[in-house]
C-alpha cells in the first residue's frame, strides 16, 4: 500500500552557483536518429542515469528536476532522451506501429552505444512503465529504478483487451492513411499552447507546457509564426503491453534493483486494487535491495510542475 512520507528538508544549493554542463546529443538508429540532452556528462566516469519521459512528452520534462539534482549528486550524469516519435527524435517508418517492445529495445541500444554495464533509470509515467519492464527483464543491469507517478503497464480485462486491440488497429490504419495525404494542422504559438493545456494529461500549467514545447513543437517554415506538434501522430495509437497480473508478478519478482516509487496524490490512478495491494510485495520477493513507495503532493507531472516535492526522494536514492 502507498504511504505518505513527509518531505524532509534537504539543503538546495542555489542554481546560479553551479555551472551546469548540458549538451545536445544525437545518435543513429536503424530508422533514423534519437535525440536528447546530456547533463553533467563531461566526465564519462560519472554514474549514468537514463531519464525516460512520459507519453507524448519529451526530454524537456526533466529541465526543472535535473538542475536541482546535479549540485547535490555531482558524481552522476543524466541522459534525458526523446523517445522514438517524440521531441526531436525520428519517427518510425510508415506502416509501423509504436509499442513497448520497440521502445524497450532502445534502452539496450543506448547501453550498448555507451558501453554501460549498469545504469540507473529515472522514469515518469510511460517512461516509468518502460523502466519497470526493463528492470525486471534485465535483472542486474539496472542498479536503481526511480518511478514517478507510473510503475507497471496497465492491466486490461480479457474483453477490454480484445476491444482495445481491435480499435487501435482500425484507428491506426485510418489515421495513417489520412496523415499520409496531407499536412498536419498548424497554429500560432498562443493557440498551440492552448491546445496543449487543454489536452495534455497531468494537470500542466502554462510554464510547464512552454518547457515541453521547446522540444515538442516545430515551426512549419522559418519566420512563419505557425507551428505543429513534433511528436508522431501515431503515438496516440501505441500498442499497449496487454500483460496480465500474473505476468507482471513474474517481472516484479525478478527485480534486483533498488526501487523508489513516487506517486502523486492527485496523479494518474490507473493500477487495479489487486495490483496496488500486491506489487510492493512482489518487488520485495527475491530482491535484497531497498524498495520504497512514497506519495507526494502534486499532480501527474509533479516532477515538472512542483519538482521540489519529488527532489528529496530522488536525491535520497541517488546519494546512497
Amino acid at each position: 500500500m502507498l504511504r505518505r512520507n513527509s518531505v524532509s528538508k534537504i539543503y538546495l544549493r542555489p542554481l546560479h552557483e553551479s555551472k551546469l554542463d548540458v549538451k545536445e546529443i544525437t545518435f543513429k538508429v536503424p530508422w533514423g536518429h534519437v535525440s536528447g540532452r546530456v547533463w553533467n556528462g563531461s566526465d564519462s566516469s560519472r554514474k549514468p542515469v537514463l531519464c525516460l519521459h512520459g507519453w507524448k512528452d519529451n526530454a524537456a520534462t526533466w529541465d526543472r528536476l535535473i538542475p536541482m539534482l546535479i549540485p547535490e549528486v555531482p558524481n552522476h550524469q543524466f541522459w534525458a532522451i526523446d523517445l522514438p516519435g517524440h521531441g526531436l527524435s525520428s519517427h518510425i517508418p510508415q506502416g509501423m506501429m509504436y509499442d513497448y517492445k520497440f521502445t524497450i529495445m532502445l534502452v539496450t541500444r543506448i547501453l550498448n552505444w555507451q558501453k554501460w554495464k549498469t545504469v540507473t533509470i529515472l522514469g515518469h509515467s510511460f517512461g516509468a512503465q518502460l523502466g519497470f519492464l526493463y528492470s525486471g527483464l534485465q535483472p542486474g543491469v539496472v542498479e536503481k529504478f526511480i518511478a514517478i507517478d507510473g510503475l507497471t503497464p496497465m492491466v486490461w480485462s480479457r474483453d477490454d483487451a480484445m476491444t482495445l486491440i481491435s480499435g487501435l488497429i482500425e484507428k491506426h490504419v485510418e489515421r495513417e492513411e489520412k496523415w499520409s495525404k496531407g499536412k498536419r494542422p498548424s497554429h500560432k504559438y498562443e493557440r498551440i499552447l492552448e491546445i496543449m493545456l487543454e489536452t495534455h494529461l497531468g494537470g500542466m500549467d502554462t510554464d510547464s507546457c512552454k518547457i515541453l514545447m521547446t522540444r515538442g513543437i516545430k515551426e512549419t517554415a522559418k519566420g512563419s509564426g505557425l507551428y505543429t506538434f513534433a511528436h508522431d501522430p501515431r503515438v496516440q495509437y501505441m500498442a499497449l503491453s496487454y500483460l496480465s497480473h500474473r505476468q507482471l508478478s513474474f517481472v516484479a519478482k525478478n527485480f534486483q534493483s533498488e526501487v523508489m516509487y513516487i506517486s502523486a496524490d492527485e496523479g494518474f490512478k490507473y493500477m487495479s486494487p489487486y495490483l496496488m495491494d500486491n506489487i510492493e510485495n512482489w518487488l520485495r520477493k527475491r530482491n535484497k535491495r531497498s524498495v520504497r513507495f512514497v506519495e507526494v503532493m502534486g499532480k501527474h507531472h509533479c516532477h515538472l510542475t512542483t519538482p521540489e516535492t519529488v527532489f528529496p526522494f530522488v536525491f535520497q536514492i541517488l546519494a546512497k
